[in-house]
């Protein structure tokens, strides 16, 4: 399966939140960047489906203008890099990019990595 470049497709669910989707990520795959409107933090962040050995996905950010800058992996509310090799829902700590978006790889092998992943972002008050 050939690489893609994954566009965001943003939903609002009220009371002050937004869920943005990036459907189908496969491997070596980069998600198009999400800029959440202003007042809107990133709370937490999910991926499901076919996970394999040695896929992964990354949840980046970045303050470049323009959305195609530097990335960098963003980190979990432990410190950790959100870096998803199996199903999870992770609360984020680096809530302030400008740019938001996934990023899969298939570590140097082939991978059968097919995978959703879902942002929550909230409205501040």
């Amino acid at each position: 399966m050939a690489a893609n470049n994954v566009s965001p497709v943003v939903s609002e669910r009220g009371h002050g939140y937004l869920v943005v989707l990036w459907e189908a990520m496969i491997a070596d795959s980069t998600g198009l960047p999400f800029t959440p409107p202003a007042g809107y933090d990133l709370e937490s962040v999910q991926g499901f489906g076919t996970f394999d050995t040695s896929g992964e996905v990354d949840l980046e950010g970045s303050n470049v203008p323009g959305g195609s800058g530097t990335y960098a992996v963003l980190k979990d509310a432990l410190g950790n890099d959100i870096t998803l090799d199996a199903a999870a829902l992770k609360t984020v700590l680096d809530v302030h990019s400008l740019y938001y978006r996934p990023k899969t790889a298939a570590n140097g092998g082939t991978s059968a990595i097919d995978v959703d992943i879902y942002a929550l972002f909230r409205q501040r008050n």
